[in-house]
């Protein structure tokens, strides 16, 4: 007669065979990654399965006693898992990020505009411009991503970068995050083609609207940072959103475009397990 529990395989139907199944709370990463307000990555290993990410089936196991096999039903004594919760700091170096904002500094001094040279070929053929875009030159999209106008323009989007970008680096990998970037800063300027054509443009500050928008989208999905750290990027948000509507030189609409991109494509990120 064949056995109804494991249906003449002899193998448990619990474990297949394998003798341990992936460890249910932390899906076989064997730790829970969490983003703290002070910029520190938190690794915590699971308790559960004492950071292996599987769990071994146990000798109480009803169908296969630890072994992956079936065998007969017998009682055993429960046991207890008093594994203790291990936390672990890892320590990260956002290189995507900082190989960008080297790259921002060096484009924007090659443009000439910090010694009022801004007439240069290198600055003429990287700014962005609809009807130049029109005519075929897309490489602008990316291009004008690293030049900026100013000396105050330049120092302003650096130091939001290189607050605001190695957290999300380290949260989404460094390739979700080059993604982030480069959509983000094309978004606004698509959005700046639509509604201010004739509007020159040039700046990282597209994606960096779209960085500050993809903690929301993470934080609405996965619930990974501090619920006071949206808020107060949120808050700054709004400001510098209000600003740029107040100011007639700053091109709001690549803001807007920049902050609605980085938030749709963060909050259906899927972040590695």
């Amino acid at each position: 007669m064949q056995c109804p529990r494991c249906e003449g395989s002899g193998i448990c139907i619990e474990c297949q065979g394998r003798g341990i199944s992936e460890c249910p709370f932390c899906k076989g990463l064997g730790s829970n990654t969490n983003a703290l307000a002070s910029g520190v990555i938190v690794e915590t290993k699971c308790s559960r399965c004492a950071g292996e990410g599987f769990i071994s089936c146990p000798e109480n196991c009803d169908i296969c006693r630890g072994k992956g096999i079936f065998e007969p039903k017998e009682d055993f004594i429960q046991k207890r898992d008093n594994n203790l919760t291990e936390v672990i700091f890892k320590p990260f170096v956002p290189k995507v990020t900082y190989t960008i904002l080297i790259l921002i500094v060096l484009a924007t001094a090659l443009s000439g505009v910090l010694s009022d040279r801004k007439g240069n070929l290198f600055y003429l053929l990287g700014f962005f411009y609809a009807p130049y875009i029109e005519q075929g030159q897309i490489w602008r999209f990316i291009t004008a991503m690293f030049l900026h106008g100013n000396l105050l323009h330049l120092l302003s989007n650096v130091y939001c970068l290189f607050i605001l970008s190695p957290m999300i680096e380290h949260v989404a990998g460094w390739k979700r995050f080059l993604t982030l970037y480069f959509l983000s800063g094309i978004a606004g300027f698509v959005l700046s083609m639509i509604f201010v054509p004739q509007h020159p443009t040039v700046g990282a500050s597209g994606a960096l609207f779209g960085i500050m928008t993809s903690y929301l989208g993470l934080q609405l999905r996965n619930g990974i940072f501090e619920k006071h750290v949206v808020h107060q990027l949120l808050f700054w948000f709004f400001i510098n959103l209000f600003l740029g509507f107040s100011m007639p030189m700053i091109n709001v609409w690549a803001h807007i475009g920049g902050a609605l991109a980085g938030f749709v494509y963060a909050y259906f990120m899927k972040l590695e397990k």
